[in-house]
């Protein structure tokens, strides 16, 4: 059998081979560096917090005066959609407050003289100079999930 040549014509030109060839090389490069890192932000976000500052304050005239005051950062990288925070005192009496949302690497304080009371035993607000009292924190974030924290704090005057 006799194969006959038909001139110089080619199918396609060495040059647009290539071209298509690295085209064809970056399309398929770019889908892996999409899946792969599409999937490792997924896996990598983390919600945390951490309290700067709290504090309990006893003053005025015979003592008779209360002050409370936090202040939360937003350590994770996901958004803080509320942060309930609950102040306690001598008999599990307690005043919450949501200090409201917080982007990653935010701050938000909260502060209140005479805080009204919620709970306990009776309805007096009450704290002792130097004793420790618990601080609860409870944050939701933007993607459902929840974290609970408590701390404690020594009050003074």
């Amino acid at each position: 059998m006799k194969f006959k040549v038909m001139g110089d014509g080619r199918a396609v030109s060495p040059l647009i081979g290539v071209l298509i060839a690295i085209a064809i090389t970056v399309a398929g490069g770019l889908v892996v560096y999409q899946m792969f890192f599409g999937t490792a932000g997924t896996i990598s976000k983390t919600g945390s917090i951490q309290v700067v500052s709290a504090d309990y304050i006893k003053y005025g005239p015979y003592g008779h005066q209360e002050f409370v005051s936090i202040t939360v950062k937003n350590t994770g990288n996901i958004r803080i959609t509320h942060c309930y925070v609950y102040f306690y005192d001598e008999d599990g009496t307690y005043y919450h407050v949501d200090i409201g949302s917080m982007d990653p690497g935010q701050s938000k304080g909260h502060s209140r003289y005479n805080p009204p009371r919620t709970g306990g035993t009776n309805n007096a607000w009450d704290i002792v100079c130097g004793k420790t009292y618990p601080i609860h924190i409870r944050v939701t974030f933007q993607d459902g999930g929840t974290l609970e924290q408590t701390i404690t704090v020594t009050s003074h005057s």
